[in-house]
């Protein structure tokens, strides 16, 4: 069949108006359904399109929680350690995380315990019990005020020896303190612990001022 030169001019136009018509028309349906609206999506060209078959992005992991103030106020936590030819001394804080002003005085009552919180059978006595001479350990007691944010110090000192290979070393990994007389204890653990080797014998040193 043999077209007219006109018709033949205009089939170029025809070619490209109708597929122009056709996605006028899906349009056209798209709004009023109420799906012109939407916003252009961005595809990289791999994994699952986005928001098509997708969990919903999850929240972000909670801050942890800041262990609260008991209800003395006065907030325990392990300080420093020093190491010398066997002998230990590590450092005690106690931290008035309290509204109003604390008082410590005398020596902290302590107990050191095992990795499930047992009691091990260790003698702790006030002072340097003859490890070592300490002057700090044997200065007399005093009171330490604290008002709220300040700290004071204890310590406790210790010998790594070990005596008898047969027996098995003591390790305390967490300690039990209780501040003053009528407080109700703490219980921190021990970064790196107490370890007494055979010697199960432990100084502890009056409060003092946090310097």
């Amino acid at each position: 069949m043999r077209f007219s030169p006109r018709i033949r001019r205009l089939a170029p136009l025809v070619t490209l108006v109708v597929p122009a018509l056709v996605v006028a028309a899906i349009v056209a349906v798209d709004a009023a359904r109420g799906d012109g609206a939407r916003s252009p999506v961005s595809w990289s060209g791999s994994g699952a399109l986005p928001g098509v078959g997708t969990a919903p992005p999850s929240a972000p992991p909670p801050s942890p929680t800041p262990a609260a103030c008991p209800e003395s106020g006065l907030s325990v936590r392990q300080g420093e350690q020093e190491a010398a030819m066997g002998l230990r001394v590590l450092q005690i804080v106690v931290v008035n995380c309290g509204a109003a002003t604390r008082t410590v005085r005398g020596h902290p009552a302590v107990r050191l315990l095992d990795g499930d919180r047992r009691p091990l059978d260790v003698l702790v006595s006030e002072g340097s019990s003859g490890i070592a001479t300490v002057p700090r350990f044997d200065a007399a007691p005093a009171t330490v005020t604290l008002k709220p944010g300040e700290r004071a110090t204890t310590a406790l000192l210790w010998r790594n020896l070990v005596t008898d290979p047969s027996v098995r070393a003591t390790l305390g990994e967490f300690l039990e303190v209780t501040v003053s007389g009528g407080d109700r204890p703490q219980v921190i653990a021990l970064d790196g612990g107490v370890d007494l080797g055979n010697t199960v014998k432990v100084g502890v040193a009056p409060w003092a001022a946090y310097r």
